[in-house]
């Protein structure tokens, strides 16, 4: 979905595409944060990143899910 009530804060342009799903090759393993399951269980929230179809700038990295159970380093 595009954006149209955010500006990119580097060319003023208002097409913006939110929640692109960051990815990585297999290999390397999950990109996103880390959250507790429960005692035994651990999980990756995916990052989401807002693209500025403009310039190409990342305005913002977010995650669906801000209620995990977040592990601190």
């Amino acid at each position: 979905m595009a954006g149209r009530s955010q500006v990119c804060p580097h060319c003023g342009h208002r097409d913006l595409a939110e929640g692109i799903k960051l990815s990585l090759l297999a290999e390397i393993g999950a990109v996103g944060l880390n959250y507790r399951a429960n005692l035994l269980l651990h999980g990756t929230e995916p990052l989401l990143a807002d693209l500025c179809l403009g310039c190409g700038t990342v305005i913002r990295l977010r995650v669906a899910r801000p209620d995990r159970n977040w592990i601190k380093a």
